[in-house]
């Protein structure tokens, strides 16, 4: 049988057509498999096993048993005794009396709740909590944390006065001053070599004496119809240093206050007005 001229030269060895030794074809290797396994693809270990024992996805939690369940009202978090909310008490924290007694002013009707860091969705107190939607449509409100209340009061209650005065600022000074040396103290020990009490005290005095300047004869700050968010500031400071029931040991800064006599008139005038039977 005769082979043709091609069919021979494909036999060969590259290079030597004169070899009598022919050279087998291999057959051609298939491609490389592709893996088309990645990172996220789950073993097949794995997708037995849940195969067998499926994800479940549990309902939500419920809120605490305290909660209000119908939340048809307003609820105001903050520090205070389970007896002081039942009366609706004064907190015993500034930052959550200021609020508190802010909310009175705008014609607000809420409760409070007693609560602490822990509950609070930004970690620190006060919160609103509103009350539930009117319509079944309307998704439900969310929490009210303490730099939006004034906004959010602004919106659902009465217009309230506030101002930007020179003796405001002076005020909020000292405030901030005495509030970054608390800071400094608190996480630096060996920093109480450089803070005086004594000093402290008097700018302090200063500051209450310059509030008292400012009342003057006016029943609220700036001699405005209706007390605003400065009216409600000072009182979250006066009348915790007035308040004899919490048995300060030392309280200097209360005795001198005392004596600001439309400062003490101020404070009496906001707890009757709108803490009555509640102080």
């Amino acid at each position: 049988m005769k082979q043709s001229a091609s069919q021979w030269m494909t036999a060969m060895p590259p290079g030597d057509n004169n070899s009598n030794e022919s050279t087998p074809i291999r057959p051609a290797r298939a491609p490389p498999r592709r893996n088309d396994r990645s990172v996220f693809t789950t073993p097949t270990t794995i997708k037995r096993l849940f195969a067998q024992f499926p994800l479940i996805t549990y309902p939500s939690n419920e809120l605490p048993l305290r909660a209000p369940s119908t939340r048809q009202e307003h609820s105001l978090y903050v520090f205070v005794s389970a007896v002081g909310a039942a009366r609706n008490a004064p907190s015993f924290n500034p930052a959550c009396l200021k609020y508190q007694t802010y909310l009175k002013f705008s014609g607000i009707p809420f409760r409070i709740i007693s609560s602490n860091n822990h509950a609070s969705p930004t970690g620190a107190l006060p919160f609103l909590l509103p009350a539930a939607a009117s319509s079944v449509i309307e998704p439900p409100r969310k929490p009210v944390p303490a730099n939006k209340l004034e906004k959010w009061a602004a919106e659902n209650g009465s217009a309230l006065h506030d101002s930007s005065n020179t003796f405001v600022t002076m005020t909020i000074a000292h405030q901030l001053r005495a509030a970054a040396e608390a800071e400094l103290l608190k996480h630096s020990p060996s920093a109480s070599k450089i803070i005086d009490a004594e000093a402290l005290c008097q700018e302090a005095e200063e500051a209450f004496k310059a509030l008292s300047t400012l009342l003057g004869e006016h029943e609220w700050f700036f001699g405005v119809e209706k007390p605003g968010m400065f009216d409600a500031g000072v009182f979250a400071y006066t009348h915790l240093l007035l308040d004899e029931t919490l048995g300060w040991r030392e309280n200097r800064l209360g005795v001198f206050v005392g004596s600001l006599e439309n400062l003490v008139r101020h404070r009496e005038g906001i707890l009757r007005e709108y803490f009555p039977g509640g102080a």
